[in-house]
């Protein structure tokens, strides 16, 4: 019992620990112009990041998850937020549309942090 304790006590404190190093989103400030488009990078679940992309005052794609891999959280970082928000801005204007698909290669192509490291 005294071990279990321990153990829930440790993964209680790293939990807290790792929750605390990333930091909240300041939408004021964590945002970013690229052409018409601007990034607006949103709190997602778990202490990770989502986006939004607008074009002008047009909502494009409010992106709460990682939709590389199908979970409910989101991307680790603010940097890799705002790559997949670039790739996905670049995808439109070749296109005309939103990506229907995203590859698991993004993680290497874009130097995204992997989920495993979740």
């Amino acid at each position: 019992m005294k071990k279990l304790f321990l153990v829930f006590t440790f993964l209680s404190f790293f939990y807290i620990a790792n929750a605390q190093q990333r930091e909240r989103v300041d939408t004021r400030k964590d945002r970013m112009m690229l052409d018409q488009y601007t990034i607006i990078l949103r709190n997602a679940v778990d202490f990770t990041y989502g986006y939004e992309i607008r074009k002008g005052k047009q909502l494009i794609i409010e992106q709460k998850d990682n939709p590389i891999i199908p979970m409910t959280k989101g991307l680790l970082t603010k940097a890799d937020a705002f790559n997949l928000a670039e790739w996905v801005i670049s995808k439109i204007k070749e296109t005309g549309e939103l990506p229907k698909n995203y590859p698991p290669s993004l993680f290497e192509e874009l130097r995204l942090t992997h989920e495993a490291k979740h």
